[in-house]
């Protein structure tokens, strides 16, 4: 639907209007009203989803509306503290709503119902997370035909003992035994879900039980945030992505320990690997006591949950650290993925395995990427691939198995495609990225409440643009990266409190704003899009806070770094300077509490370097060498920590550059050659440099040259016959070399004809026939 819509009312506007696009976007697709609704027209939500022996599957959906009807009201200031069954109904095509309470006096006080939450039983007042514990018992009716507790309903003291004190069996236990209501047993719950008692008891062993035991915690910060988590939840569950529910365990404490300390105690993710693999071999070897048998699968239920967050821990982020946590993490990396290997190896020729063995392929496929083994995780992705066709062959309705595959050909493309490096394959990446977006949108067409795939979606056309950027076509780039955009737009709007989304947003933008800004004419569009990025980020609820996450200080401060450079570019000085100085003050904060996390320290460099060319654009030549020499330290400083990065060179390389003009127009000639020489060599050689760098090392070598026979305290000759014999063909050399690597930068791509026109650091190239030549065929080129 949303796809449809792009492609049939493209957005064609100047760039400058990129905010009102974006804001009109969304203003046209407000949710629809959710207020209480007359009890008389809908019929109670078990009931109709008995009536019509929906699925597992089918529920899950109606319960997802009821609870994006809960979070609506919850937004509009409404707490219920009263939902029930009799309250949370469905329309004829399944769609949740709730009706209006019966109680005469909504300040009555609370009679004990089955959903009743804990600590309205001790008498506190409800709250949001009340709500969510009484979705948590609708949830468990839904998946089990009873409720929670075993126990007669219509005792309000028994029944309030234990809702206070006893703890809900699991779901997937639950309907092994006989229902809590006198007229129904566990095979005729199941044959009310078209389904088997025993094939019931399998669907809800794991996910299901931890997301219905979370919901019902008797600790209400321990329940869902909110009934739109929840609903996210099950969205992880449709996905076959690891649930955020985790069960009260010594485990989810480790795990949870893990998260806090990132990587200092990431050591300790080995001793989950190896309760995973006990785990695992327990369920297996279990008699026939039910005592063991239940034991067992608590533990295999939470080792399995440990395995995925170490899995999301360290296939999925890309930390910055020492070479001895990197080595540590390539270890436990190895051991994870030795676990998937041996799951595929014992399970894949299980029939009913299926779609586990291909969950197990793609981690493993994403394992050996993070591993930096790209052709062995592309082999994997594809294995991956083939899996999931099979499985959408033999069930074409399932969903789940076509976002899973969606999933794995944008991972596939993310691979080939590889950040545009030399080993790239942008056709088969974007051939990948179309497949992925093909399958993705109309699953997100028949789901439009489901953020997760929406988020993916909204990612899908953002990598698809990116390849088109890259490769010239601003056409295709733009419209994809503007659809992006408004899905991203829509996912902020819903949800303000989704800190996730606006950070995808604001990252966004400023992708827009740097493909914008490589056209003079694009600029004031460049601006006005990172003026909404920051806007987005300064509007969020933790923003301005003192324990504000340091994810949000950071992109501000990056947001803030690319305004700063887009200001400058159009001579708005003092406004960029405004903006560096605070992107500066933001990183100095972060680098000071966060001193071990090398992002930080790179973003502060950039920083420096920014409010440095500034500071020497105004003349202030004192300051920004001070502001230079900030920059050249960190990035010495990363140097030592990561030799072996192949970005700190090229950085460091900027930052000299810097230096050496601020010195040049110090008079201190002799110093400044120095800086460029070693701003050079820093970058001749590389075969890695891209299109940009080749040209930054054009420019040093032209600096460079234009100082040659200088002494200290004057400048170089203006004739270049009284230079001597030995100054000669220094020039000559250096005007060589520089010619070479302007040849280079234009091969890779860098064919900005008005920079090479008016780049004041190239002048003393502009003699030679050689620079006229490139010029001319630049010139040529353009249509």
């Amino acid at each position: 639907m949303i796809e449809a819509e792009a492609d049939s009312d493209p957005v064609n506007v100047p760039p400058g209007e990129l905010e009102a696009v974006a804001l009109d976007a969304i203003s046209q697709s407000s949710p629809p009203d959710l207020d209480a609704a007359d009890e008389t027209e809908y019929e109670p939500v078990v009931a109709y989803c008995d009536r019509s022996a929906l699925d597992l599957h089918a529920r899950l959906r109606v319960f997802q509306s009821l609870c994006r009807a809960v979070h609506g009201a919850h937004q509009r200031g409404t707490i219920f503290g009263d939902l029930s069954p009799s309250r949370l109904r469905a329309t004829a095509e399944g769609t949740g709503v709730i009706v209006a309470s019966s109680a005469d006096d909504p300040g009555e006080a609370v009679s004990i119902e089955p959903c009743t939450s804990p600590e309205q039983v001790l008498g506190e007042p409800a709250t949001t997370a009340s709500d969510v514990y009484a979705l948590g018992v609708v949830f468990y009716e839904l998946l089990t035909g009873r409720y929670p507790y075993q126990v007669d309903v219509g005792d309000p003291d028994a029944l309030a003992k234990a809702i206070s004190e006893e703890s809900a069996e699991r779901p997937s236990a639950a309907v092994a035994r006989t229902s809590g209501r006198p007229d129904e047993t566990g095979d005729a719950a199941a044959g009310a879900r078209s389904t088997t008692r025993q094939k019931l008891r399998a669907a809800l062993a794991g996910d299901l039980d931890l997301i219905a035991l979370k919901a019902l915690h008797k600790e209400p910060e321990r329940r869902y945030a909110s009934a739109d988590a929840l609903a996210d939840d099950l969205d992880c569950y449709f996905q076959g992505l690891p649930a955020r529910a985790h069960a009260p365990s010594e485990l989810y404490r480790v795990g949870k320990f893990l998260q806090r300390r990132r990587w200092v105690g990431v050591v300790g993710a080995s001793l989950i690997a190896a309760i995973v693999v006990a785990g695992a071999l327990g369920v297996r070897a279990v008699s026939t006591a039910r005592r063991e048998r239940d034991r067992a699968e608590r533990l295999y239920l939470s080792a399995r949950a440990s395995v995925h967050d170490v899995y999301m821990r360290l296939a999925e982020d890309r930390p910055r650290d020492s070479e001895d946590v990197a080595g540590l993490r390539r270890d436990l990396l190895d051991g994870v993925a030795r676990y998937y290997e041996d799951f595929n190896t014992a399970n894949s020729a299980e029939p009913d395995a299926a779609a586990d063995v291909a969950e197990a392929r793609t981690r493993s496929a994403m394992i050996a990427r993070a591993m930096g083994l790209k052709k062995e995780a592309e082999a994997r992705l594809r294995e991956a691939s083939d899996l999931w066709r099979r499985l959408i062959a033999a069930s074409p309705a399932e969903d789940a198995y076509r976002e899973r595959l969606a999933k794995v050909q944008a991972e596939l493309g993310r691979s080939l495609d590889a950040g545009g490096k030399t080993d790239s394959q942008p056709d088969e990446a974007l051939a990948a990225f179309e497949s992925a977006r093909s399958l993705l949108t109309p699953v997100v067409d028949a789901h439009p409440d489901a953020r997760p795939l929406r988020r993916e979606l909204a990612r899908l056309l953002r990598d698809e643009a990116d390849i088109h950027d890259r490769r010239d076509r601003p056409g295709p780039a733009n419209d994809l990266l503007r659809r992006s955009i408004r899905l991203q737009e829509e996912l902020v709007w819903e949800n303000p409190h989704d800190l996730d989304a606006r950070l995808a947003l604001a990252s966004a933008y400023g992708f827009m704003a740097r493909v914008d800004a490589r056209r003079e004419s694009g600029r004031s569009g460049a601006r006005a899009a990172l003026e909404r990025a920051i806007e987005v980020l300064n509007e969020a609820p933790e923003a301005g806070a003192a324990d504000a996450p340091p994810r949000l200080a950071f992109e501000t401060a990056q947001r803030l770094i690319d305004l700063a450079n887009v200001e400058r570019s159009v001579d708005a000085t003092r406004e960029a300077a405004g903006h560096a100085t605070r992107a500066t003050a933001i990183l100095e904060s972060l680098t000071a509490r966060h001193p071990t996390d090398l992002v930080y320290q790179e973003e502060l460099a950039a920083a420096y370097n920014v409010v440095g060319e500034l500071l020497r654009n105004q003349g202030a030549f004192t300051p920004a060498l001070e502001a230079a020499r900030k920059a050249r330290g960190a990035l010495d400083r990363l140097l030592i920590e990561q030799p072996k990065n192949p970005s700190y060179p090229i950085e460091l390389s900027t930052v000299h550059q810097l230096i050496g003009r601020v010195l040049a127009q110090s008079g201190k000639y002799a110093d400044a050659i120095q800086s460029f020489q070693r701003a050079v060599d820093l970058l001749e050689g590389r075969p890695d440099l891209d299109a940009t760098s080749q040209y930054n090392l054009a420019s040093t070598l032209s600096l460079a040259l234009s100082l040659v026979g200088a002494k200290d305290g004057s400048p170089p000759p203006d004739d270049d016959e009284k230079l001597s014999a030995a100054d000669k063909l220094r020039r000559r050399l250096y005007a060589d070399r520089a010619v070479v690597a302007l040849r280079q930068a234009v091969a890779k791509g860098f064919n900005q004809l008005d920079v090479y026109r008016t780049d004041p650091a190239l002048d003393p190239l502009r003699s030679r026939d050689d620079f006229q030549k490139i010029l001319a065929d630049l010139a040529a080129e353009k249509p």
